[in-house]
């Protein structure tokens, strides 16, 4: 941030160090508080960067056959039998330069990019197939998809599962 010049003034005929402190003091606050907003603004400023070198390394995963993404599955469990009855598929996403980050992260990067749409198709594709081999030990065996609200809104979500769920037999 730039110097801001600021100076007190009194009379001339006062030299009790009064000015000199007064300077030294406005100085000092003015300073503190130009490099608080400097480093907010730097701070803001590396986020923006990260957050588009993420959309970037994002948008290079999706091309390259969804490199990076991974579905992870927790189980849902029927307390009463104790017995897993299905199961959430949960996206997750790392990189070599961020490693794993937190879908906290890296969802809405997804969402405001756009690139969610692709990645909710492979999630459902993913999750489905899955499904369909647990099927074969676990008769009744359901699987839960989180879905986008920008997913619903840009795509034909319905569409998508009713063809997922065709090409393995699901209902």
């Amino acid at each position: 941030c730039p110097d801001m010049p600021l100076n007190v003034s009194r009379s001339a005929l006062q030299n009790d160090g009064y000015v000199e402190k007064m300077n030294a003091y406005i100085t000092k606050k003015v300073a503190d508080k130009l490099s608080g907003m400097c480093k907010t603004e730097k701070e803001e400023y590396e986020k923006y960067i990260m957050k588009l070198d993420i959309e970037e390394k994002l948008r290079h995963s999706v091309k390259d056959d969804f490199k990076g993404f991974e579905v992870y599955y927790q189980p849902i469990v029927d307390v009463k039998t104790r017995s897993i009855t299905g199961a959430e598929a949960l996206l997750r996403w790392s990189c070599e330069k961020y490693g794993s980050l937190s879908p906290a992260v890296f969802v809405p990067i997804l969402e405001e990019s756009g690139l969610i749409v692709p990645v909710g198709r492979w999630v459902m594709k993913t999750a489905v197939k899955q499904c369909n081999e647990w099927q074969k030990q676990i008769p009744g065996f359901r699987m839960n998809i989180n879905v986008s609200y920008i997913q619903l809104k840009k795509s034909d979500v319905a569409f998508d599962v009713i063809n997922e769920l065709k090409e393995y037999d699901l209902d």
